[in-house]
């Protein structure tokens, strides 16, 4: 038995010894791609290499056999100089892209720490914050890459997204906003409508049954998404007489909101995410 332990330690040695750990995603050109990933260096349980520009979409992969077999990833997005256990790939599903929190563009002159043997990973640097470019894209207009000709471009004002697009008559169209190289996916896999519907950055499609030429908002601010429905008068948009409603985060209209409880509330166009007091 104490024969067969000692095969498994130095078969595992061997593995982590024989490694190539690198970080693959948006930010390299050309994007999610081995040659151009930047190799994470150094001895024993601490890895680490230097980004210029690192923006969100990207994970951490032993690119020893040049596949994706072992990769790590978080659906958590992550701050600066904190320190996160990925999860990995083991017979299942692949993990998350890592993406970075709140507005985080990208982090420049990123040092990124990587333990190979407890999973965890910390980057620092300066955070460059703000609003990224998006586009929307999806089976509309058969998946273009974000920024490419097909895909339509979104205009932005304080963290609000407006894009006009056609979704065709078919009435069961699937989307995502997303900037250049796939990076800041705005998904969730919600059915977005007229209602606002809170989203989250990665996940499943999102989906939605209207049909036609349509107007989305995506307020980055609160997450929140809609369309915004057809002869809603240009007076109310920002209104302050307009009519409050409230809906749950699953973008379900509430009558009563039930004190201390968290809602979706809109006024006019405005949607913000609230706590009832």
């Amino acid at each position: 038995m104490k024969k067969l332990l000692l095969c498994a330690a130095g078969a595992f040695l061997a593995f982590s010894a024989s490694a190539q750990w690198a970080v693959v995603g948006a930010y390299s050109n050309p994007s999610w791609n081995f040659d151009a990933s930047t190799i994470l260096e150094g001895e024993g349980d601490e890895l680490s290499c230097t980004i210029e520009h690192l923006i969100g979409d990207f994970k951490i992969v032993d690119i020893t056999n040049n596949n994706w077999d072992v990769q790590y990833g978080t659906a958590t997005p992550i701050e600066v100089g904190e320190t996160y256990v990925l999860d990995g790939k083991n017979g299942g599903p692949d993990p998350s892209n890592i993406k970075f929190a709140g507005n985080i563009l990208a982090v420049n002159n990123a040092v990124v720490t990587w333990n190979p043997t407890t999973f965890e990973l910390t980057i620092t640097g300066e955070a460059e914050r703000g609003y990224p470019t998006l586009y929307a894209t999806g089976s509309f207009n058969g998946w273009t890459a974000p920024g490419q000709d097909a895909s339509t471009l979104c205009s932005e004002e304080n963290g609000i997204y407006t894009v006009t697009f056609d979704l065709g008559d078919s009435g069961n169209v699937e989307f995502k906003l997303a900037g250049e190289g796939w990076s800041n996916e705005i998904a969730g896999g919600m059915e977005i409508s007229y209602t606002p519907v809170e989203v989250t950055k990665g996940g499943d499609n999102l989906k939605t049954s209207l049909t036609g030429v349509q107007t989305l908002k995506f307020d980055a601010n609160d997450m929140v998404m809609w369309f915004v429905e057809e002869g809603a008068g240009i007076e109310a948009i920002g209104s302050e007489n307009s009519v409050v409603t409230y809906y749950n985060l699953q973008g379900v209209r509430v009558q009563n909101p039930a004190q201390g409880g968290i809602y979706i509330m809109k006024q006019g166009s405005k949607t913000s995410k609230v706590i009832v007091r």
